[in-house]
């Protein structure tokens, strides 16, 4: 049966999430990310080897809400069979800053203390603030062209920074 899905990719990551061949890939991603390196021909291979581009086919793959989800939950509960979960990562953090607090460490202190704000959702919004410049001058690679040609040249350009600030 041919499923069209060409106009809605949710129903297609709803459907590729429940096929036994993503099921597979994504727990061998899963562990390879946990490892520290993700070998792409593996991973892809064992989702849909017979594409043309099965590395880019898996990557798009993983680009999807629904996937994305399945990799969440894997995560967790490998992380779980291991003894990792929150309580586990609460009670380190709280070591650390114990630790941190014994040696008189401030920067360590601040790192915990910040872990325990995102924890909690106390960290500020982010605010982005984009300045624009403007400037015109002479180009001499522009300069040596025109000249050939007989010609001024002028060269007009835009430069925007943006920086990260906290409210």
């Amino acid at each position: 049966m041919i499923r069209d899905f060409k106009r809605n990719r949710k129903r297609w990551a709803v459907y590729e999430s429940q096929r036994t061949r993503t099921k597979n890939a994504i727990k061998i991603y899963v562990r390879m990310m946990l490892s520290g390196k993700i070998d792409w021909n593996l991973v892809s291979n064992a989702y849909r080897k017979n594409q043309k581009n099965p590395i880019a086919t898996f990557k798009r793959l993983i680009k999807q809400e629904e996937i994305n989800k399945m990799i969440n939950q894997e995560l967790s509960s490998l992380l779980s069979e291991n003894g990792i979960d929150q309580q586990f990562v609460i009670t380190k953090i709280k070591d650390a800053l114990a630790i941190a607090e014994e040696k008189k460490d401030v920067s360590n202190m601040l790192k915990a203390l910040e872990n325990i704000q995102e924890l909690l959702g106390m960290m500020p919004d982010k605010v982005k603030m984009i300045t624009t410049n403007s400037f015109t001058g002479h180009s001499s690679l522009l300069d040596s062209y025109n000249k050939a040609k007989e010609e001024q040249g002028r060269i007009t350009g835009k430069v925007t920074i943006e920086k990260q600030l906290s409210q």
